[in-house]
């Protein structure tokens, strides 16, 4: 009798454990479908609190479910762990929707991946997350700003946590990307009323762009690499696709007060940020893989445009001084950051055509990849580690079409 009591209870707590996420699923898409009715109060955000409900409840049955399969794909892989069923994604697999960072990579390892044999329905992916991303995390702006991409779904925006300017410039990068490959307009106009929010954080008196949203109340006085090369990228972008003068002049000004104020001149890399209200300006030493990467880019795109003003070896110099520095400070190890500069290091490969150099950038690929956490558990790692490895599948007569 004892013996069989052993055996039962396991299953009876099991089938009590799946009775239980059931009641949970079956209550959470209940309030989904109540919630999601067009005239409740408050029904914006309702809807998306239902639906991001309803993906958690449906993440948890996935948990115990012994017939689930993680998908092969690495798109499918990300929309099944971290997709809320709107196009929009989470931060873990059980959470609150992702902020831009984030979203950013997971952008980045839609559309590397679309790049690969086989996986050009992953750019369906991309698209359809830009655009999800752009219809819900697109808000009015503050005190007279222009308008920003929030840290979340305007509907659920939390008062007081003002927009950080470069999450809209990397989200900038995505959608010139987006129109390079599709054409379409909407992309180009928004990327453009990302740039308007870009001058609106201008500092008229020193220079630079701010890193937070310089609206009244604003406490970060940072003006950080990652708020002003992403910037420059967006302006040349547009330039690229308009011809109007104005940004060309603005991704010069950008660059020219990065290497001004921002250059180690004993590394010849550059510095996070500064802070240059007070005297003596505070700088910010940290040499991080992303910011060489983008800098490397924008001077990329340059040589582009005006290559007797600027030469492609500019952006290589940089690139090779970066590669000595990493490997003598280890500094691959955070995967977003790695992405950016992967990225960017091979699409100036592309340009470039040198075999020597482009084995170098390979090489650092590598080292990024082998300094990638083993078991990722965010959607920034995991979609940044799947990013990375497209990078590393991707073969070397398509690194032009890695342009930021």
């Amino acid at each position: 009798m004892n013996s069989r009591r052993k055996i039962r209870w396991p299953r009876r707590r099991r089938r009590r454990r799946r009775r239980w996420l059931l009641v949970v699923v079956l209550v959470l898409l209940l309030l989904g479908g109540v919630e999601s009715v067009p005239g409740v109060p408050g029904h914006a955000g309702a809807a998306l609190s239902a639906q991001l409900l309803a993906s958690d409840g449906g993440a948890l049955v996935a948990k115990v479910n012994p017939f689930y399969r993680v998908p092969r794909n690495p798109c499918d892989r990300i929309e099944s762990t971290y997709g809320v069923g709107n196009n929009l994604l989470k931060n873990s697999w059980l959470g609150f929707y992702a902020s831009i960072w984030p979203s950013y990579q997971a952008l980045n390892a839609f559309l590397l991946t679309s790049l690969l044999p086989g996986q050009a329905r992953c750019m369906r992916d991309f698209e359809a997350t830009l655009t999800a991303i752009d219809d819900n995390y697109w808000a009015h702006g503050l005190a007279g700003l222009p308008a920003a991409y929030d840290q979340g779904p305007a509907p659920l925006h939390f008062p007081g946590d003002l927009p950080r300017v470069d999450d809209s410039m990397w989200m900038g990068v995505s959608l010139m990307q987006a129109y390079d490959r599709t054409g379409s307009e909407p992309f180009l106009r928004r990327a453009e009323a990302v740039f308007v929010l870009a001058r609106a954080n201008w500092d008229p008196l020193r220079g630079g762009i701010y890193w937070e949203y310089h609206a009244p109340g604003a406490t970060n006085l940072e003006k950080a690499v990652a708020s002003n090369a992403p910037a420059a990228a967006v302006a040349l972008g547009i330039y690229r696709a308009t011809g109007n003068p104005m940004y060309l002049r603005w991704g010069e000004k950008i660059v020219r007060w990065l290497h001004s104020h921002l250059m180690d001149r004993r590394t010849g890399l550059y510095d996070d940020h500064v802070i240059d209200s007070r005297l003596p300006p505070v700088i910010g030493h940290a040499k991080y893989t992303y910011n060489q990467g983008i800098m490397v880019g924008v001077l990329a795109m340059l040589s582009t445009v005006s290559p007797g003003t600027y030469p492609l070896t500019d952006a290589v110099s940089l690139a090779r001084r970066a590669m000595e520095y990493f490997r003598s400070h280890r500094s691959y190890r955070n995967p977003g950051f790695d992405l950016v500069w992967a990225q960017n290091l091979l699409w100036t490969a592309g340009l470039y055509h040198r075999a020597s150099f482009t084995a170098e950038a390979r090489a650092s690929l590598r080292a990024a990849i082998r300094a990638e956490p083993k078991n990722p558990g965010s959607l920034l790692e995991f979609a940044s580690g799947i990013g990375l490895r497209a990078l590393f599948e991707l073969p070397p007569k398509d690194y032009g079409l890695l342009a930021p």
